[in-house]
């Protein structure tokens, strides 16, 4: 279970203040603000406590005095004096303890003094607390489009408790007018005010759990929740939200100092809000791999749970029985079975047997003068791993500043209109994916970013194994057979999955330049990428993806016959010996003979679908689909000596197939250049391919009101290798130095 908050939450309205005090940029802008209307109310207060003292003490000695609670409240009041007597006595000095009368005077006209305050001071205090909320929020590099939707964190929750509570929350609203809270704080509660600080807790325990909700507001206006899910919300954390309710009403009925930390108070709860929405986050992101288990809402852990827990950590699953593990794994969360178990970083029992990988990227915007952005979030899972190097980052912002010209704009305001580059390497443990492995990637890119994402080489998909491995081996088990597979629909065909989903928000680009995917002998790889383009005019999209033919190149290898043949691994020939066997035969370690690999793989599906908005449409989807079945020929090329597959005959003589995607203002100089120069080229009948050539067509599929070079257009390339490809990519792609820098540039295409 993730744990993103204080473990007290009352500890934020202390940092809230903490960080009032000792953080310029907060305090000094709402002083200057306020300082005016502050001193004309502590005129006025004064004043109102000076003339109003003498009245207002005869109302407390003829009119209070005779009432029977204030009698009382007066014997304690007694009783500390009379203690505070007692330990004058023992000091140097006495204790100054101040009569009854006074004592209650003075606590009346204190609360009369800090309601002036506060009517002087609404507006700006108003003023000074959306400033503290917004500000806090601000400084931790939050847009105001990161706050994601309510996220369910229960795996039953409370949602009958959940409408009772709103049912009484409306009636309390109802019959809680203005009228009748003052009422019950100024009028019923004011002989508590007279005992030191029982009166302010008894108000603050009064207005614990809906002051709680109102310093949450705007939270709940962020994530768009309906009010079931803020009352959902409030149930499953009324513990949390009534102790942080409490400590912030009980400093703010503080009287005078009180008005401080109604601002600090704000400060606390963005910070709160902050640290809940990053849980919110991490389990929006694990939702769909059930990576993270839901805790069960229960206000006491009781026996029964506990027990039953128990209960579940000492019984064995069956299955692990029959995969020789031995018996430490229960079904329950820290089960030890490979087949179950949660491995680190990663979910093992995916479909195929594989690893279930999940990751989550969040690029915002800087709040800084420069041109940077930053990843709010960078979460995965084994076996895929996400890096974001910085300095890159930061090179590729200067860069673009430096094409800026300077006669344009001042620094300041070329740094605010370029779009902030950051680069983002998708890796893998081992390069490459396995059989079975299934990975779920988002991606979303804030306004005003540009974002490139890479790859560490080129995508291996390693070939699928349908056996079952050898009893033992732990990192190869398969928690399934081959018919369960075809059960549910699978066909008895483990496929290794890739599903990206790329949010691309208003004024914000992507260019996704991978390196070719490269697919073992036998392999079976899957691939779905969708594009959300929230605004198709300021929106931006680069993509590539392409394919090479497997393993074409691999290192020489002598025959078997020519092999030198070596006795446990020695390199030199054995001495006789009377304690060996000269005939003896030794063991072969040579290397096999081994073929290059040419359209081997069994299956490849790569799916492209971009949506723009708005309204919400799909613009363009691109499905290519390689697929063969295994072949029994065993015939040799007579020109190669090799074993030509059905899709090898097929794709000849091409050796690589990539398809680019172009979308938005940032890919306008790409499709004018493609364009023009598809139109210059004239059509001759052909039968023979130059290997440096490559064939490719364009199609523009919207050109709607946003211009001609501007809709969707989608680029087919074929060559003979890719990195004919490479280099064709490379002298048609240099205006893309202009929102990501040369430095990045090369990177990606490594001219």
């Amino acid at each position: 279970m993730p744990q993103e908050t204080l473990t007290f939450p009352p500890l934020y309205c202390l940092i809230g203040a903490y960080r009032l005090a000792h953080d310029p940029s907060l305090y000094k802008p709402m002083w200057t603000k306020c300082s005016k209307a502050a001193k004309q109310a502590i005129i006025l207060s004064s004043l109102w406590a000076i003339l109003s003292w003498p009245l207002q003490s005869l109302f407390v000695r003829y009119f209070m005095s005779a009432s029977a609670s204030v009698a009382g409240f007066g014997a304690v009041y007694s009783k500390l004096v009379e203690t505070a007597g007692v330990t004058g006595d023992s000091l140097a000095f006495r204790i100054p303890v101040p009569s009854f009368q006074t004592f209650a005077t003075f606590m009346f006209v204190m609360g009369q003094v800090d309601a002036i305050m506060q009517f002087c001071l609404r507006r700006k205090l108003r003023e000074c607390r959306s400033t503290a909320y917004i500000q806090t929020v601000r400084s931790r590099g939050k847009a105001a489009d990161w706050w994601s939707e309510y996220t369910e964190e229960f795996a039953n929750p409370p949602i009958e408790k959940a409408i009772r509570d709103a049912k009484k929350q409306g009636c309390y609203l109802n019959l809680a007018s203005p009228l009748v809270r003052f009422f019950i704080l100024k009028v019923f509660l004011l002989p508590m005010q007279f005992l030191p600080f029982f009166g302010m807790a008894l108000g603050a325990a009064l207005r614990s759990l809906s002051y709680g909700r109102l310093l949450h507001q705007n939270f709940f206006q962020a994530k768009r929740m309906s009010p079931l899910q803020m009352q959902l919300w409030i149930t499953e954390r009324q513990s949390a939200y009534r102790s942080f309710g409490f400590v912030a009403a009980l400093m703010e009925r503080i009287p005078l100092i009180g008005l401080i930390f109604s601002v600090s108070n704000q400060i606390g709860a963005a910070m709160w809000a902050h640290d809940l929405e990053k849980r919110q986050q991490t389990f929006h992101s694990s939702s769909s791999a059930k990576s993270v288990e839901l805790e069960e809402y229960k206000k006491n852990p009781s026996l029964n749970k506990l027990y039953k827990q128990v209960r579940r950590d000492q019984i064995p699953d069956d299955d692990d029985g029959d995969s020789g593990h031995g018996g430490n794994g229960g079904k329950g969360e820290h089960s030890s079975s490979p087949s179950h178990s949660l491995l680190p970083g990663g979910k093992r029992g995916g479909e195929g047997g594989g690893f279930k990988a999940d990751g989550l990227a969040v690029l915002r915007r800087g709040v800084d003068e420069r041109a940077t952005a930053v990843f709010t979030c960078l979460s995965f899972t084994f076996p895929l791993k996400l890096i974001s190097p910085l300095i890159s980052a930061r090179n590729a912002s200067l860069d673009i500043l430096n094409r800026t010209p300077l006669n344009i704009s001042p620094p300041s305001t070329r740094a605010s209109e370029c779009k902030a580059p950051s680069v983002m390497y998708i890796l893998g443990y081992g390069g490459g994916l396995v059989s079975g492995d299934s990975v779920d990637l988002d991606v979303d890119v804030g306004s005003g970013c540009s974002l490139l994402i890479l790859t560490q080489g080129s995508t291996k998909v390693f070939k699928t194994r349908n056996s079952r491995p050898t009893q033992g081996v732990s990192t190869a088990a398969l928690p399934r057979t081959l018919e369960q597979r075809a059960g549910e629909g699978g066909g008895g065909e483990m496929v290794t999955r890739q599903t990206f989903r790329f949010l691309i928000r208003k004024n914000a680009t992507l260019v996704l330049l991978p390196d070719p995917v490269t697919c073992f002998a036998s392999a079976r790889y899957d691939q779905t990428q969708r594009f959300d383009l929230r605004d198709r005019n300021t929106s931006s999209l680069i993509m590539l993806d392409w394919i090479t033919p497997g393993r074409t190149c691999v290192p020489p290898t002598r025959s078997a016959s020519n092999a030198a043949k070596l006795n446990h691994l020695d390199a030199h020939t054995p001495s006789p010996s009377p304690y060996t066997n000269p005939a003896r035969e030794m063991k072969d370690y040579s290397i096999p003979t081994r073929d290059p690999e040419l359209w081997s793989f069994d299956l490849y599906r790569s799916r492209n679908q971009v949506r723009t908005c708005p309204p919400p449409q799909p613009v363009a989807t691109d499905l290519l689909l390689l697929s063969q079945a295994p072949s029994t020929d065993s015939t040799q090329d007579a020109a190669t000596g090799l074993k030509p597959t059905d899709l090898a005959r097929r794709n000849h003589p091409y050796g690589c197939y990539a398809t680019l995607m172009l979308a938005g203002p940032d890919a306008e100089g790409i499709v004018k250049r493609l364009t023009d120069e598809f139109d210059a080229i004239q059509q001759r009948p052909s039968t023979k391919v130059d290997s440096r050539e490559v064939i490719w067509s364009l199609s523009h599929l919207q050109n709607e009101a946003i211009g001609a070079h501007r809709g969707t257009v989608v680029v087919r390339i074929a060559a003979s290798d890719s990195q004919t490809v490479r280099k064709w990519l490379s002298e048609r792609l240099v205006s893309l130095q202009t929102v990501l820098g040369t430095h990045l540039y090369r990177q990606a295409l490594g001219s």
